[in-house]
């Protein structure tokens, strides 16, 4: 059995994909064949304030700690790959270890996950962040 499985929201009774392009292409290729569809609530992800809080707060001090003794200096983006290898794990694929998603976190993991690079920044590195602009999920 071929599976497809797509993320979206519900709006006035209708199930919105994320990106409908996939699931499209899938029903597509599935084309006059009997399929199920099985809907499930997702737990809720972490807060816009949240969010903003890490990107503009934790991940450009955590550019300076990585990028430290760089000729080049890491960008955001890498030094959220690094942090989410660091602290939330990885998963092993055909070409190497590559970082959990933090797409996927709960607000309450995304707290953890904000409060483990808080603490190596604070313990490894003497950062204290402030800035507290929505502090939490």
């Amino acid at each position: 059995m071929s599976e497809g499985v797509f993320s979206g929201v519900v709006a006035d009774g209708r199930f919105l994909p994320d990106v409908s392009a996939p699931r499209l292409v899938w029903l597509g290729a599935h084309e006059g064949q009997r399929v199920l569809e099985s809907l499930a609530t997702v737990a809720q992800r972490r807060s816009t304030q949240a969010n903003r809080r890490y990107w503009s707060v934790v991940v450009p001090v955590a550019v300076q700690v990585l990028s430290a003794g760089r000729v080049v200096p890491l960008s955001k983006d890498q030094a959220h790959y690094v942090l989410k290898y660091a602290f939330i794990g990885h998963e092993d694929t055909p070409l190497g270890p590559v970082p959990k998603s933090s797409k996927v976190l709960t607000t309450a993991e995304f707290a953890a996950f904000c409060q483990r690079v808080e603490g190596w920044l604070l313990h490894q590195h003497g950062v204290v962040l402030d800035g507290v602009d929505g502090e939490g999920a």
